[in-house]
C-alpha cells in the first residue's frame, strides 16, 4: 500500500488503536498512540488519519491530545473516537477516557461515574449502539475477567453480572461486534495462549462458547479481528508462523471454519497490529515486535482485497492473497457440492439452502459421522451423463451407491441423478482439508481413453474426480415414492445388527450372518458356518424369528457335516440342523 503525506514511518508502531469513521462522506482510519514511530522509538500520541483510497496520511494535530501510550483501545460513536485505558510506561498504567471530537479535530478528557473501572491495557472492546463494551485486560500482575459497559450518553460504568459461560481471565485478546452479538477469540491468561471463541449477547447479557466446525485456529494472543459480510476474520497474533500469514474466516450463519493464505514475502510480524474493513478492503496497520536476535522489526501498511480473499469477483484486480489451492472454479464447484449439507442442531449450526452463500468443502473437516444432517432424508448426486458410468463405478467402489433407490435421468434429460448415502458425507467430512478440484481434472485426463482402475485411487482423490465432473448434490424429491425394498441380505444383516446392539452382542460375530442360504419349499436353509458361537443360543428367542422374517421363511434349518446322515424335523422359530445329504434326499 502505498502512503503519500506523512512519512510512512509514522505507521511504523504497534500497541496501537485504529478505528474507521466517515468524514466528507468518506471513509477514513484514525490512528492513535502506540510503540515506534518516526525516529526514536517511544511510545506515541500521535493522532493520524489515513485516506485507504487515495493513501493520504495527515497529522492532524488535535489539541489536548491525551499522553502518549499504547495497549489501549479506541472506539466509535457517532463523531467522537473513545481512548480507553493504556500503558504509559511499566509503571504507569491507565483507567482514564478520553474523546476526540472528530468534527473540531479537539481531545477532552471525560469524567465517568458508576462503577469502578480499573487500571488496564491490553483489554478489548467493542461498540453497540452508544455503548462501549470492555473485557480483560492487565494491570502489573493482575488479569481481569471482567465485562464493563460505558454509556457514550450518560459517562456512566457498569459491571455486567456473570451469567452464562463466562470465560476466564485474559489480556491480548480481541472483540468485535456484529449485530446484537460480541465476538472474543484468544487472549492470554498468564500461562498459555487461549484458542477458544466466545458471543455475548448485549440483549441477555450472557457469554456462551460458540460451536464451530472445521479445523479450530490455533491458539493466540496479540492478534486482529474484524468482520466483514457474513464472516469473522482473524489474522496474525503469537506464536509467530513461519514463511506466511493465514487469515482465519469463520462463516458467521453456518460457524464453519476457512483458511485462506496470505504470501508475505517479507515474513511480516502481525503482532500488535490493528485491522480496519472499509468498503471491500481490509486494512491492515502497524505490528511487528522487538527481539535481541533481530532487534526491532515494523510492518508496512497492507491492504487485502476482500472480495479475492473470499473467492468472489475482485472490483478493481487488486489483491494480494494467494488462496489454498481453491480457485474461483473450485470455490464454485465446492460450494455446489455443499448446498446441500447441514449438521446437526446439537451442533448449532443450519446450512439452510434458502439463505445459503455456498460452504467451501473444506471447511466440513472435523464433523463427526453423528453431526451429519441432511436437509432431505435422501440425496442425488447430478452429474452430465457422460459420466454417469465412471460416478456409478467410483460411488459402488468405495461403497457410496445408494442400492435402495434406482438411478434415475434429470427432468431435463441431460444430467444423470446417482442415489448417496450418509456414508458419501461422512468420507468427505474426514478427507475435506486435503481435496483438490485440481487433481481431480488431472485424473480425468491421465485415465482417458485407457480406461479407469478403481485400485489406482483413494477416497480423496475420488471424491476429487467426482469434483471434477461437475458433480453437485440435490434433494431426491421422488425417493420417497420410488424406494425399492432391500435386498435381503441386506434385511437380515440389518436387523441381526440391530438385535445384538440390543442384547449387547460383541460385533465381531456378525461376520457369522450368513450372506447366501437355500431354500427347500417352506424352509431355508442356513449355511453350516451361519451363527454357530454358542453366544447366539442365549439370544435365540429373539434371534431366530428375526432371521425367519428377513428371510421370508416359515422354518429355519442350518446344514451340518457328520460322517452318518441325520434328520430332524425344522420346527419354528427354533434352528434344527440337517446333514447335506439328507437335505437333497
Amino acid at each position: 500500500m502505498m502512503i503519500i503525506g506523512e512519512p510512512i514511518e509514522k505507521l511504523f508502531v504497534w500497541g496501537h488503536s485504529a478505528c474507521n469513521f466517515s468524514k466528507s462522506n468518506q471513509s477514513h482510519i484514525l490512528v492513535f498512540g502506540g510503540f515506534g514511530g518516526l525516529g526514536r522509538h517511544a511510545r506515541r500520541n500521535t493522532t493520524l488519519l489515513l485516506d485507504p483510497g487515495s493513501g493520504l496520511l495527515r497529522d492532524i494535530n488535535a489539541q489536548g491530545s491525551p499522553c502518549p501510550r499504547l495497549g489501549h483501545t479506541s472506539s466509535v460513536v457517532g463523531i467522537c473516537v473513545f481512548v480507553i485505558g493504556g500503558r504509559g510506561d511499566p509503571t504507569q498504567i491507565f483507567n482514564d477516557v478520553w474523546s476526540l471530537d472528530t468534527v473540531e479535530n479537539k481531545w477532552m478528557l471525560l469524567e465517568c461515574g458508576g462503577s469502578v473501572f480499573h487500571r488496564r491495557h491490553r483489554h478489548a472492546a467493542a461498540v453497540i449502539g452508544s455503548k462501549i463494551y470492555v473485557f480483560g485486560g492487565l494491570s502489573n500482575e493482575a488479569i481481569y475477567s471482567c465485562m464493563h459497559v460505558l454509556d457514550s450518553e450518560t459517562m456512566q460504568w457498569s459491571e455486567v453480572e456473570i451469567r452464562g459461560e463466562w470465560p476466564c481471565a485474559r489480556h491480548s485478546h480481541v472483540l468485535v461486534a456484529h449485530g446484537s452479538q460480541l465476538f472474543m477469540f484468544g487472549g492470554y491468561d498468564g500461562q498459555k495462549a487461549l484458542g477458544d471463541l466466545y458471543t455475548f449477547d448485549v440483549r441477555t447479557s450472557s457469554w456462551n462458547i460458540l460451536k464451530t466446525f472445521g479445523r479450530a485456529p490455533f491458539p493466540r494472543f496479540s492478534h486482529s479481528m474484524f468482520v466483514y459480510e457474513n464472516y469473522l476474520g482473524i489474522i496474525g497474533g503469537c506464536p509467530v508462523r513461519q514463511h506466511h500469514q493465514e487469515v482465519v474466516l469463520l462463516h458467521l450463519v453456518h460457524h464453519v471454519w476457512r483458511y485462506v493464505i496470505v504470501d508475505s514475502l517479507d515474513k511480516d510480524l502481525w503482532i500488535r497490529s490493528s485491522t480496519s474493513v472499509v468498503d471491500n478492503d481490509l486494512i491492515i496497520v502497524g505490528g511487528g515486535a522487538s527481539c535481541y536476535a533481530f532487534g526491532t522489526r515494523f510492518n508496512q501498511p497492507m491492504k487485502i482485497n476482500l472480495c479475492s480473499l473470499l473467492g468472489h469477483s475482485a472490483s478493481n484486480g487488486e489483491s494480494a492473497v494467494t488462496s489454498t489451492g481453491s480457485s474461483n472454479n473450485q470455490y464454485n464447484s465446492l460450494t455446489n457440492f455443499w448446498n446441500f449439507i447441514s449438521v446437526t442442531n446439537e451442533k448449532k449450526t443450519q446450512c439452510n439452502s434458502e439463505n445459503s452463500d455456498g460452504l467451501e468443502l473444506n471447511n466440513f473437516s472435523g464433523l463427526s459421522p453423528g453431526d451429519i444432517h441432511l436437509q432431505s432424508e435422501y440425496a442425488v448426486l447430478q452429474l452430465e451423463k457422460k459420466y454417469a458410468k465412471l460416478a456409478k463405478d467410483i460411488l459402488k467402489r468405495f461403497g457410496w451407491l445408494d442400492l435402495e433407490r434406482r438411478v434415475e435421468p434429470s427432468q431435463e434429460g441431460h444430467h444423470i441423478l446417482l442415489p448417496i448415502s450418509l456414508a458419501f458425507f461422512e468420507k468427505m467430512s474426514e478427507v475435506a482439508e486435503i481435496l483438490d478440484i485440481s487433481d481431480g481434472h488431472n485424473l480425468l485426463k491421465s485415465f482417458t481413453g485407457r480406461g479407469f482402475s478403481m485400485n489406482e485411487i483413494c477416497h480423496a482423490r475420488a471424491l476429487n474426480i467426482l469434483l471434477a465432473c461437475g458433480a453437485s448434490i440435490l434433494t431426491d424429491g421422488k425417493a420417497c415414492c420410488k424406494k425399492i425394498h432391500k435386498c435381503p441380505r441386506k434385511t437380515l444383516r440389518d436387523a441381526v445388527c440391530s438385535l445384538m446392539h440390543s442384547k449387547g452382542v460383541p460385533q465381531e460375530l456378525l461376520d457369522q450372518v450368513p450372506r447366501r442360504w437355500e431354500h427347500l419349499g417352506d424352509i431355508v436353509i442356513l449355511p453350516v458356518t451361519s451363527f454357530t458361537d454358542p453366544v447366539w443360543n442365549t439370544i435365540g428367542e429373539d434371534l431366530w424369528p428375526v432371521v425367519a422374517v428377513s428371510l421370508g421363511a416359515h422354518r429355519l434349518a442350518r446344514q451340518v457335516c457328520h460322517c452318518s446322515p441325520m434328520w430332524s424335523e425344522p420346527q419354528r422359530p427354533e434352528l434344527t440342523e440337517m446333514t447335506k445329504g439328507s437335505a437333497y434326499a
